[in-house]
């Protein structure tokens, strides 16, 4: 991520590396990863990849009902009913469920998802904004009704990197 190769050190260090990350970011020195797991488009380079997995948010539902009616003893043991019951379908809540897990990478003109399942791009010229949490990222884009939020290990090294490869494409 930083050019430390060795994985002892990127894991006793991951806090120090992340923000060395955000700030070579913030001071526009971008990296060009040398073998990227992505194929890139004419004059683009691969800044980042992370691991990263697809989520969505999806609504916890349950059913609630209600009876209505009268009741007459006909035999012993045997009674009429009449009436009815009612009942609807209620949002008790949400929850993360996983949809894939893969690769996420920024390059110079696009944000890509690249997994076992479900693979998207983001254009830079369709992104409207980000939200950033410390362990993901979720992505707005014009051309989507739904914004994609992605599980990452770190969400702030991958919106300082997208913030400067965006600033470098509109300068």
């Amino acid at each position: 991520m930083v050019g430390v190769e060795d994985e002892a050190v990127q894991g006793q260090y991951r806090d120090v590396l992340f923000r060395l990350a955000i700030a070579k970011a913030n001071g526009d020195r971008l990296d060009a990863l040398e073998n990227p797991h992505v194929m890139t488009k004419k004059g683009e380079v691969v800044h980042m990849e992370m691991v990263a997995a697809l989520t969505k948010e999806v609504a916890r539902r349950e059913f609630r009902r209600g009876s209505a009616g009268v009741s007459f003893p006909i035999a012993k043991g045997v009674r009429f009913h009449t009436g009815g019951f009612r009942g609807r379908s209620v949002v008790v809540g949400s929850e993360i469920q996983l949809v894939d897990t893969g690769l996420l990478a920024v390059t110079s003109s696009r944000v890509v998802f690249l997994g076992s399942r479900k693979t998207m791009e983001i254009p830079f010229t369709k992104l409207l904004g980000m939200d950033v949490f410390s362990e993901g990222a979720r992505f707005h884009a014009s051309n989507r009704q739904n914004a994609p939020l992605f599980k990452l290990e770190s969400g702030e090294v991958v919106a300082a990197t997208v913030n400067a490869a965006v600033q470098r494409l509109n300068a």
